[in-house]
């Protein structure tokens, strides 16, 4: 009976996802937003994640009863293993995600450090798994967290949560544009509401004994929740954003007015139609063909055409005038 239920929600919250997966790319295609495309990626690698969970939970409860008992710990480690993976890449991501908002990524030399933390952990362990009487005893911690499927999903949340919660109170104060700001901070907060939940829930099952339906009922809440968390957010809160940012885009009339007014050039309406669409100076300079220099340089004489300091005075004096 339990199986059967499990099986039916994963069918559904495979559904869901991928019904999330084409919303919010549906909503990129409208407002390519380089946020949204990072939450879009966010979306796909959770996806992976419930394709993996469903995998380990169908050969742990079928395929081994029909394989040599020897062979089940390969099957199961390797699954546990890409889950554990998948699960620390999302904090990643979310990471990728919170620098967007302020129109940053990660350099090329953090992908490099990234990419070696994640060749360093999959060696160790490779050798604790299938090569226990050469390892150092020194990794069998690291070995322990990984294969624990539980205690990792709970370490992984709380660094998740702590970075989310840094964003929110310090590093989302470094946006200039205070509209992005508000919907960057919005974002982060529907994501502490999300991961409180999922934290204190995960703390529950682990130290209260339950039925296993029970306990499946409350992991099943916490996926619901990540798929939920999103959607609300981008339709109650970044649809709002990116129409008043596209309305103002279309107000040729009074665009025309204030270029004018200001004595704006061709090249200069051009870079305060992308400042408004929310892109950031490398966006600009690719879409623009120009040097990052020539970027500054445009910025600098566009603020002293207007009389304004930053990005967010600059789309501040658009939507005023436009009273939205």
């Amino acid at each position: 009976m339990l199986e059967h239920i499990i099986i039916l929600s994963y069918v559904i919250l495979l559904t869901g996802i991928v019904w999330l997966i084409f919303y919010i790319n549906s909503s990129y295609r409208l407002y390519p937003y380089k946020f949204l495309r990072s939450i879009r990626t966010y979306n796909i690698v959770v996806l992976i994640l419930l394709i993996l969970r469903f995998s380990f939970f169908y050969v742990r409860e079928n395929l081994l009863l029909y394989i040599e008992p020897g062979l089940s710990p390969i099957y199961l480690n390797v699954l546990t293993f890409s889950i554990s993976i998948v699960t620390l890449l999302l904090v990643y991501f979310m990471l990728n995600i919170l620098l967007n908002f302020n129109n940053k990524s990660f350099t090329k030399s953090q992908n490099i450090k990234a990419f070696i933390a994640g060749i360093f952990i999959t060696s160790i362990y490779i050798l604790t798994s299938f090569f226990p009487e050469k390892t150092n005893f020194s990794f069998s911690w690291l070995d322990t967290i990984i294969k624990n499927v539980f205690l990792f999903n709970l370490i992984v949340n709380t660094l998740e949560f702590l970075i989310i919660i840094s964003f929110y109170f310090f590093w989302s104060n470094r946006i200039e544009d205070m509209y992005r700001k508000r919907i960057g901070r919005l974002f982060a907060l529907f994501y502490i509401i999300c991961n409180s939940i999922s934290l204190l829930a995960l703390i529950f099952i682990m130290q209260i004994y339950m039925t296993p339906l029970l306990r499946w009922a409350i992991q099943l809440f916490i996926l619901f929740l990540y798929l939920l968390t999103p959607f609300l957010w981008i339709k109650f809160v970044f649809l709002k954003y990116a129409q008043t940012m596209s309305r103002l885009i279309n107000s040729s009339v009074l665009l025309e007015s204030i270029y004018n007014k200001y004595n704006i050039s061709e090249r200069e309406k051009e870079i305060i139609q992308l400042i408004i669409d929310g892109k950031g100076n490398n966006d600009i300079k690719e879409q623009l063909f120009i040097s990052y220099h020539t970027v500054k340089n445009h910025l600098s004489n566009i603020y002293k055409k207007i009389n304004v300091k930053n990005r967010h005075e600059l789309v501040h004096l658009f939507m005023k005038s436009g009273d939205i």
